[in-house]
């Protein structure tokens, strides 16, 4: 399930670079119209994160759907941000909490290699959750804190559609990881 999980996180990522990079889409509809994609991401991941949750065992499966949970709601939050426009200081709060369980998920992972160590796959974990960490950490110093990083953070979010979510989503599907 994470493969369709990462790639669904690539598109919704991918939509949400893009308009940071070229220009947000002008309009009365315009929140509405780049909601609509983060909301449909966002159930779409939460409802993956359910079925993880009632087929895997305690740790695991509930560890992997609290990370897409996070990733659902995060899609959601914006969603409602561009139907709304809400305070990004709130969201900014938001992403902190999430870097934070990111962040933790990251060492638990390594700490779980003991000494064997982390195999491909494990290094690749590790690195998702650090940069998906590090992602919600800078879009919290830029909402709460009202620090302004340009473009910056569009780029950020585009080169981690790829690394961490189409590529293996992908490679997950096709059974070539």
């Amino acid at each position: 399930m994470i493969g369709i999980v990462l790639v669904v996180v690539g598109f919704v990522l991918f939509h949400n670079a893009w308009f940071g990079l070229f220009g947000e889409i002008k309009g009365e509809n315009a929140g509405k119209t780049l909601s609509v994609v983060n909301f449909l991401g966002g159930f779409a991941i939460i409802a993956i994160s359910l079925i993880v949750m009632t087929q895997g065992d305690y740790g695991e499966g509930y560890f992997s759907a609290m990370i897409y949970l996070i990733v659902g709601l995060t899609y959601i939050y914006i969603g409602f941000d561009h139907l709304f426009g809400l305070d990004p200081k709130a969201f900014g709060v938001f992403c902190l909490t999430g870097a934070i369980a990111l962040f933790i998920g990251g060492v638990l992972t390594i700490a779980g290699a003991g000494e064997s160590g982390l195999d491909g796959r494990g290094i690749w974990l590790v690195l998702m959750w650090f940069s998906w960490a590090f992602l919600w950490f800078v879009l919290f110093l830029e909402c709460a804190l009202e620090k302004k990083f340009g473009k910056l953070t569009a780029i950020l979010c585009l080169a981690t559609t790829f690394y961490t979510g189409w590529i293996p989503g992908i490679m997950m599907l096709a059974g070539w990881w």
